[in-house]
């Protein structure tokens, strides 16, 4: 099994402009609305690898609607993973249950994304892609 790679921390916010405009220090791509997530979705550099997302429901449809409800915030981890059999293999090996279907993640160029809960409750997001993300910044 490959080395996962750390991509991002997710947050979820009612107003995703306000939450970039409280980093002026950061460079924030282009806001994206993901019909499948139906939410907005931006990603902020912090002038390392490290990225922040920030994930705006649109309605309760949403995924994340309920938890914006109670205010937001830290949602999840995100890990880079090359292949499905690999996020498969970490699946398994750290007894993770998987709560979504791989879907394409229109913020980072169409890449699959799956979300699994640990044991402890924990939610990780793991975007499927075997070479760079593309995000359009």
């Amino acid at each position: 099994m490959k080395k996962l790679k750390f991509h991002h921390v997710g947050i979820v916010t009612k107003n995703i402009q306000r939450s970039i405009s409280n980093y002026p220090f950061a460079e924030a791509s282009v806001v994206i609305e993901d019909e499948t997530q139906n939410a907005l979705i931006s990603f902020l550099k912090t002038g390392s690898e490290t990225l922040i997302e920030f994930v705006q429901p649109l309605s309760s449809r949403s995924q994340t609607y309920a938890f914006s409800l109670k205010g937001g915030g830290y949602h999840h981890t995100c890990f880079q993973i090359g292949s499905l059999v690999e996020f498969q293999d970490v699946v398994k090996k750290y007894r993770m249950v998987q709560v979504t279907k791989p879907v394409p993640a229109i913020a980072m160029g169409g890449a699959d994304i799956v979300f699994c809960y640990s044991r402890d409750k924990q939610l990780f997001e793991f975007v499927i892609a075997s070479s760079e993300i593309v995000i359009h910044w």
